[in-house]
């Protein structure tokens, strides 16, 4: 039976917190989304270390391979069997904190068989990582493992994007581009992240009706999408907007 581990609050859905508004304490699972009567999508998240303004364009974490970011390779620490939500880790370059991957994913396959299988995760432990030994890691997963694991296999890891986000990076992203947040946010606090609908924005650039649009030289603004900046695409410009203006775009980040 499949477990739940995520929220969907529905069409038209009252959530405890407003879509404006912000919390220091969690209200929903991160990634919680909701359809609003107007056609946009929100999805809950928590801010990273930096505010953010209202009319952000936001992105996850920054991908790469430390405990500060989204994704790491690791090595299956015990042989596992299947059906067991249990799984030791061992073998990573860097420190983990604890429950740094909870409501993130592992994804994992028997070396010897094709196929690769998702799961999400539910908490871990945490590894300390030194020039002698590791103190090894165990991952908590929400469902059963479908096949058996030996140490000859390896777990590729991943945190949830929508934990500690960060302003979405100038020219070239750092990490997924999530969508925009429609309110100031206080670092750390928990909020919802706009990812399809109308979207309220600034311009650093003079847009034209249906263009593309992506991050601006200056983070977390909109301009233009070219394929010299190489930036993600995060929607389309509604009608032709004024540089340096507030301007209205189709976010369709999902």
């Amino acid at each position: 039976m499949a477990v739940n581990h995520g929220l969907y609050l529905g069409m038209d859905a009252n959530p405890n917190q407003g879509i404006e508004d912000e919390s220091s304490t969690q209200q929903h699972p991160l990634g919680s989304f909701f359809d609003d009567e107007h056609g946009r999508r929100f999805r809950y998240a928590l801010n990273g270390a930096g505010a953010l303004v209202a009319g952000d364009l936001v992105q996850s974490a920054a991908l790469g391979g430390s405990t500060t970011t989204l994704q790491t390779v690791a090595i299956i620490g015990a042989a596992t069997a299947a059906g067991l939500v249990n799984i030791p880790v061992a073998s990573l370059t860097t420190s983990q904190t604890a429950n740094l991957y909870a409501e993130g994913w592992a994804g994992f396959e028997d070396s010897s068989a094709t196929g690769a299988y998702l799961r999400r995760i539910k908490s871990n432990t945490a590894l300390v990582h030194t020039t002698w030994a590791d103190t090894p890691m165990e991952i908590v997963l929400y469902e059963g493992l479908p096949i058996a694991l030996t140490t000859s296999d390896t777990i590729a890891l991943m945190t949830n994007p929508y934990k500690s986000i960060i302003q979405a990076q100038a020219n070239t992203l750092t990490g997924f581009g999530l969508g925009g947040v429609c309110a100031p946010i206080t670092a750390a606090y928990y909020c919802w992240v706009q990812t399809r609908g109308y979207f309220a924005c600034h311009n650093k650039t003079v847009m034209v009706a249906g263009q593309g649009v992506q991050v601006d030289t200056t983070a977390g603004t909109v301009t233009s999408y070219t394929e010299t900046l190489f930036g993600q695409l995060f929607g389309y410009s509604g009608l032709a907007w004024a540089d340096e203006a507030t301007g209205i775009i189709m976010l369709t980040c999902e």
